[in-house]
């Protein structure tokens, strides 16, 4: 199944989520998920001065664990491998072979899933 990054960004993990509901865990599993986000405890921002993170590895792990999360579609799919501006671009083409695509997400279901993992 392929999560692509227009619907990983459906799915935000702001600081206002890290101070009031994962610092607050204070766990192995907390501490681990603020260090490797990036999350800077002192100044509540993460890598970079972000305000918010896109959680997508989290997603597509989630959408495995609750495939009910996503609204996907059975599409074929071409991958642009020409080297320039469209490297790496997916689009839809017709004829088979057709993968399971996510399309939507419950953005606000996956997150707690994601923060329910973490106690």
């Amino acid at each position: 199944m392929l999560v692509p990054l227009d619907v990983t960004h459906q799915v935000r993990l702001t600081s206002r989520v890290i101070e009031e509901r994962v610092k607050p865990i204070n766990n192995a599993f907390s501490q681990f998920a603020i260090e490797a986000i990036g999350y800077d405890l002192n100044t509540h921002r993460f890598l970079r001065g972000a305000e918010l993170i896109y959680l997508h590895d989290p997603l597509a792990v989630g959408v495995v664990i609750r495939p009910d999360l996503v609204k996907k579609e059975r599409l074929a799919l071409d991958v642009d491998t020409q080297e320039g501006q469209y490297y790496g671009r997916i689009s839809e083409m017709s004829g088979d072979p057709k993968i399971n695509v996510c399309l939507e997400v419950e953005a606000e279901e996956f997150l707690e899933l994601f923060l329910g993992s973490l106690h």
